[in-house]
């Protein structure tokens, strides 16, 4: 189980590239301004998820990004020129990710290949 400190939590935002410093001062700004029984668990240094979970219910990051980021991870969120949102784990379309095309805000689905299929270049050409 990760312990997730506050610091570490918006460190964690800005290393994601989920947001930047300037912003993180301001959404710090903003959830310190919380009543105290919105944000009293996070103003203690051990409850970062506290941060975390605020932040997926007022949909600044993803429930994806909220899990990864309470996993102690930074990501990656942000591939190339895309924003990771989910990873969808059901169904035709189960290992691909949902994201969204960061310049043009469409939608779209990706899927990663790892191993002997990524260096199979007969495969890329059929």
């Amino acid at each position: 189980m990760t312990i997730n400190t506050t610091p570490d939590v918006w460190t964690r935002l800005v290393e994601s590239g989920l947001a930047n410093a300037v912003r993180i001062a301001a959404l710090r700004a903003e959830f310190e301004q919380l009543p105290a029984g919105e944000n009293a668990a996070a103003t203690e240094v051990a409850n970062g998820d506290a941060v975390t979970e605020w932040l997926a219910r007022t949909n600044r990051i993803s429930d994806y990004q909220r899990e990864v980021l309470q996993a102690g991870l930074s990501g990656p969120f942000l591939i190339d020129q895309y924003l990771i949102h989910a990873i969808v784990d059901e169904g035709p379309a189960a290992g691909t990710f949902r994201a969204r095309h960061v310049a043009s805000g469409y939608p779209v689905r990706l899927l990663f290949f790892g191993g002997a299929s990524r260096e199979d270049a007969e495969r890329w050409h059929a």
